[in-house]
């Protein structure tokens, strides 16, 4: 795959992502998550992802907000946070970090 390819896959739960990954089935620049997920939430979910493989790029993008989401999701080591009312800001912090 050339650095022009972009796969993007979209699963409904956190169980769904981390069964995908446990499978070796993808090797994601970035695994974007949302706090609140059907199943496992994005905190649950990440921890599960970091051990799996802890090169892995993980960020939220969410409707939460909270700047107590926020502390947890820096300490966790998330690199990305982005409230979904700044969506246009995706591109710029995917690519250019």
């Amino acid at each position: 795959m050339s650095k022009e390819d972009n796969d993007v896959y979209e699963y409904e739960s956190g169980e769904s992502v981390v069964a995908d990954l446990k499978k070796g089935n993808l090797n994601p620049d970035w695994i974007l998550l949302d706090i609140k997920m059907y199943g496992m939430n994005g905190f649950e979910t990440d921890e599960i992802i970091s051990k799996i493989n802890s090169h892995w790029r993980i960020g939220f993008i969410t409707n939460y907000d909270i700047p107590a989401y926020r502390r947890k999701a820096k300490e966790m080591g998330m690199e990305l946070f982005l409230p979904k009312s700044n969506l246009f800001l995706l591109k710029g912090k995917l690519v250019n970090n």
